[in-house]
């Protein structure tokens, strides 16, 4: 089944408020461009399975788990990224690009802080149920 990120972070890009508080398009599917600078967004798929299948059919649904590695500078900015990342795919319901999107719910929101690198991050999870529009 086609991946549900391509047509999220479309979405997430073509928000003015988003693009704002990154400086840009700076959301990328699993892993930043080398050299990207912060604040930006990782978003990426950690599981996936199809839903409602039988012996007789197969759905075209699917569910996944994906992730939003929202990092910044300062806690308080990376905050404010993900509270819009949120504002944009919680509850979600309709098409969105190539796919119909039944349900997105956030599933864990936790912020931290990578003393190591540097990183002040909010990491969001989502559980999706779509399929092909």
């Amino acid at each position: 089944m086609k991946s549900p990120i391509p047509d999220l972070r479309a979405r997430l890009v073509a928000d003015g408020a988003l693009v704002a508080l990154l400086g840009g398009q700076k959301v990328y599917q699993h892993e930043a461009a080398q050299g990207e600078t912060r604040p930006l967004v990782m978003f990426g798929e950690i599981s996936g399975q199809p839903v409602g299948e039988t012996l007789q059919s197969s759905t075209a649904a699917w569910e996944r788990r994906l992730s939003a590695d929202c990092q910044a500078a300062t806690p308080i900015a990376a905050d404010a990224i993900g509270d819009r990342v949120v504002a944009l795919l919680d509850n979600l319901i309709g098409t969105v690009g190539t796919i119909f999107v039944q349900r997105c719910r956030v599933v864990s929101d936790v912020t931290g802080y990578d003393d190591t690198v540097r990183i002040c991050r909010r990491i969001v999870d989502f559980r999706i149920t779509y399929h092909l529009a």
